[in-house]
């Protein structure tokens, strides 16, 4: 019964991070643990996201150069760390 509970605990956690809309999923605009916007263009090759922290932004940038520009490496251009009141910020682009 225990591994049950467990598993379903897991599914639940699982589901609470990852990409959500720019403006955040909560009616005052606010990001969930682990969340992060999907990036939207900032430029050429440049692209925006915000999310809960620094390393949700970071793993939400890593994850769009991989899975949707077929790149590898990203480069941080400007980064904005977030507070209590405020989400982190990050422009990047991606190179092969």
């Amino acid at each position: 019964m225990s591994i049950l509970r467990a598993t379903f605990i897991c599914l639940i956690l699982a589901g609470c991070a990852g990409e959500v809309p720019l403006g955040g999923k909560d009616d005052f605009g606010g990001y969930g643990y682990g969340e992060w916007s999907k990036p939207v263009s900032a430029g050429e090759n440049k692209w925006l996201t915000k999310g809960w922290d620094t390393a949700a932004v970071m793993n939400g940038s890593q994850a769009f150069c991989e899975k949707e520009q077929g790149m590898s490496i990203r480069e941080v251009l400007d980064l904005t760390p977030g507070d209590y009141a405020k989400a982190s910020t990050l422009i990047f682009s991606c190179k092969k």
